[in-house]
């Protein structure tokens, strides 16, 4: 009995196990590593729900090309002449006066807008989670091979408000040409 009772003090003062600040330094290492782990799933949510956000507005901006590139050709202008905003993150900013910068990154790419139609230039949109505007832009397109207008250009921009509101507008665009006349 004596030799167990000797054996069971040696394994206390052994190298066996851990001691108290092995093991907190073990678990703070784990702590930090959680941590991270946390924070990069975090990052990945916010960088999913952006990307959720984009794909949204330019589902919207092509639904709405869609719905006017199956109107008539005649009808294909704008209600009123839409405004202009001093906001860069607004699709109205490239309105100038009875113009629009269908570039926005070329001053000189402007043509004249298309009016007295029944298309409104700004429409507000929801689909019970984000919400924003609609502008629908409608401007001449000279064929450079005729060099008179045949064709309009559609613009359509949308913009995110809310918790997930993005930095600029989406804008896509296309061109629409006038159907040939048939004798």
């Amino acid at each position: 009995m004596a030799w167990f009772r000797d054996r069971v003090r040696h394994a206390g003062r052994g190298e066996e196990g851990f001691t108290l600040i092995e093991l907190l330094a073990a678990l703070s290492i784990l702590l930090v590593g959680i941590l991270g782990v946390a924070a990069t799933l975090q990052k990945t949510r916010e960088a999913v729900s952006i990307a959720e956000v984009r794909e949204t507005a330019v589902y919207r901006a092509e639904r709405e090309i869609e719905r006017l590139r199956s109107l008539p050709y005649a009808s294909l202008a704008l209600a009123g002449m839409p405004a202009s905003s001093p906001d860069q993150s607004d699709p109205a900013f490239y309105v100038q006066g009875t113009q629009y910068q269908w570039d926005s990154g070329n001053a000189a790419s402007v043509a004249p807008l298309v009016t007295g139609g029944a298309i409104a230039p700004r429409t507000t949109w929801t689909d019970g989670r984000l919400s924003g505007t609609l502008q629908v832009y409608v401007t001449t397109f000279v064929d450079t091979v005729a060099g008179t207008p045949q064709a309009k250009r559609l613009i359509v921009g949308v913009t995110v408000s809310g918790r997930y509101a993005l930095n600029r507008p989406t804008i896509v665009s296309t061109v629409v040409h006038q159907p040939p006349v048939t004798p």
